[in-house]
């Protein structure tokens, strides 16, 4: 998962992390530049949850 430029990490595989069921409060970001890429072939498929950025991010 990243934040990251939406014309940039798609050609990667990353892809919308929101269309997976993933959120992220943190920060408030465009649905398109919050991303994942899923590694293995359907892995993501019943994976839910929210990125959550460690308090060292911010130091």
């Amino acid at each position: 998962m990243l934040i990251g430029h939406p014309s940039y990490y798609p050609k990667f595989g990353f892809m919308p992390a929101r269309n997976y069921g993933f959120g992220l409060k943190q920060f408030q970001v465009p649905d398109d530049v919050f991303m994942v890429c899923e590694v293995v072939e359907c892995y993501l498929q019943n994976k839910r949850g929210e990125l959550q950025y460690p308090d060292s991010f911010f130091s």
